[in-house]
């Protein structure tokens, strides 16, 4: 049934209890600055404890420290000890051998020694056949120079003349064999204190005479070559060139006999000590800061035959002089000069 709107509106207004109402009605009310407190202290509770925990971390790790410090110790002196009973077994026995293992043509026939690779047998076969090489063709120049001055002279002095040339190639051996080499190449050596650089000790050399120290006697018969051997042939043909550039300065000026005294003295004594001087760590070569270099020879080969075949020259005279003066003196063979020129 339809209720008047009149009882509607004059019934008293009932409203609902609030919900802060309600929350009061629960129990009583917690004040801002003891919320704050209650939280710190439950902070700090749980601080209290974690600390606890690192302490009892921190003292663990300190115990095993401790430990493997003390075993480190304990590692330490025995490593002394064993140290302290070498160094009395070294003074007992007097002196400490260091030992070096070399190579040896003769392979591993003792606990010095041992064999080869191939590597290196490689390097040095090919090393010596350049050294040989080289020697050959310097070597090779005697025949030019024989030629331009057969070619050059009178066809009378053919014979003498190249007599001459086979002669003095055999001498320059033997006189740089016996102490050319030595003079030239020969140590000691001594390291320059303010260029570093190494230099004889002495005006020239004194060592190796007669092909010593070329080899290594390792006992039981067996000698090992040393590296010395491999640029003494290319040496050897070098210095038979300049030797045999004073023969086409003299030629037809000198006595065969004289001509061979002059080879010896330039074999063995003349070229060796420009070679000292220069190639052979000699005074020159430690020169100011740069030092002497000649690459080719030019200085300390052809400038030193050169020199020596003016002074021969100047010495005997021209061929017009004496004997030969109404003869005439005309190229023998304009060929033999070209071929041998080149």
């Amino acid at each position: 049934q339809a209720i008047p709107i009149q009882a509607i509106s004059t019934r008293p207004h009932q409203r609902k209890p609030s919900l802060d109402r309600r929350a009061r009605n629960v129990g009583p009310a917690m004040s801002p600055q003891v919320w704050q407190r209650t939280t710190l202290l439950t902070a700090l509770v749980a601080v209290a404890g974690a600390g606890t925990a690192m302490d009892t971390d921190l003292q663990t790790r300190l115990e095993e420290l401790e430990a493997a410090a003390q075993s480190q110790e304990h590692s330490i002196r025995s490593q002394h000890e064993r140290l302290a009973g070498l160094e009395a077994r070294v003074k007992e026995s007097g002196s400490r051998r260091l030992q070096t293992v070399s190579n040896s043509i003769h392979g591993g026939f003792d606990a010095d020694h041992v064999a080869y690779s191939d590597d290196m047998s490689v390097k040095i076969m090919i090393s010596h056949v350049w050294h040989f090489v080289c020697g050959a063709l310097v070597f090779f120049m005697q025949a030019g120079f024989a030629m331009v001055e057969v070619g050059t002279c009178r066809s009378r002095s053919m014979d003498i003349i190249a007599m001459k040339y086979f002669t003095h190639v055999c001498i320059a051996a033997v006189c740089w064999w016996l102490c050319g080499w030595a003079f030239a190449y020969g140590g000691p050596l001594k390291t320059d204190s303010a260029s570093g650089k190494l230099i004889k000790k002495d005006f020239i050399g004194h060592e190796q005479f007669v092909g010593m120290d070329f080899y290594e006697d390792l006992g039981g018969g067996r000698f090992e070559p040393m590296m010395q051997i491999m640029p003494w042939f290319q040496q050897w043909a070098i210095c038979v060139v300049a030797t045999s550039i004073v023969s086409g300065g003299v030629g037809e000026r000198m006595t065969y006999l004289g001509y061979l005294v002059y080879s010896v003295v330039m074999a063995a004594l003349v070229y060796p000590i420009v070679v000292c001087s220069t190639w052979g760590h000699g005074w020159l070569s430690n020169i100011m800061d740069a030092g002497f270099y000649d690459q080719a020879g030019s200085g300390v080969v052809h400038v030193c035959g050169g020199t020596a075949a003016l002074i021969g020259a100047v010495v005997t005279g021209a061929r017009g002089e004496g004997r030969v003066a109404a003869q005439r003196s005309d190229p023998s063979n304009t060929g033999l000069v070209l071929l041998g020129t080149f």
